[in-house]
């Protein structure tokens, strides 16, 4: 079984991040490179050094590492043992009669399906855990960014990631990351508290 946590999470803030926020006023601004960004009604944050530096993203993705790092194990313990069958039934096979070979070889056909529903299972387990953690996410950053784009006077904030933009060039004086994960972190350690 291979249990990919988090497989889709980058991606998805990517897409997801394209926030249309109307807010109306238009505020003087300076962004994290000293630039007047007076004017901007959009500005910008890097996906990628967001996830690499939010508390709430790096908590959420080691606890979901560790479920799937526990997962793991069930599955392949559970493999193990259906393995162990397997060899003790081929081990004792040729002295066996018919009927016997039979039956086991039967048994050991609904064993080897109970195995592979159980991976299944677990991976969906994990796979459902993966989306609600990202709903959270998603929720998060967007309810905070609307509210930090009204403070701010911004119309839209866009995502920039690396791997997967829509965006290839912007004025750096557009690039709100570290304000925003400033305050994100910030919001997440008075929810910890809580």
């Amino acid at each position: 079984m291979n249990i990919n946590p988090l497989s889709i999470t980058k991606a998805f803030l990517a897409i997801a991040l394209v926030v249309l926020l109307f807010p109306a006023c238009k505020q003087n601004t300076t962004s994290s490179t000293g630039v007047d960004s007076t004017n901007a009604v959009y500005v910008f944050v890097n996906s990628d050094s967001l996830l690499a530096n939010y508390d709430f993203f790096l908590k959420m993705k080691d606890d979901l590492e560790e479920t799937a790092k526990n997962l793991e194990i069930q599955a392949t313990s559970r493999a193990r043992t259906f393995q162990q069958e397997v060899e003790r039934y081929q081990a004792q096979a040729a002295a066996m009669t018919p009927a016997q070979r039979q039956q086991t070889e039967e048994r050991l056909s609904r064993r080897q399906l109970e195995v592979q529903q159980y991976q299944q299972g677990l991976a969906q387990q994990i796979n459902l855990q993966e989306q609600a953690a990202n709903d959270s996410l998603y929720t998060k950053v967007a309810k905070y960014l609307e509210e930090y784009s009204k403070q701010k006077g911004y119309k839209m904030v866009l995502t920039f990631s690396r791997n997967n933009s829509g965006i290839l060039y912007a004025d750096p004086s557009l690039d709100v990351t570290t304000d925003v994960l400033k305050g994100l972190n910030e919001a997440y350690k008075k929810e910890k508290k809580k």
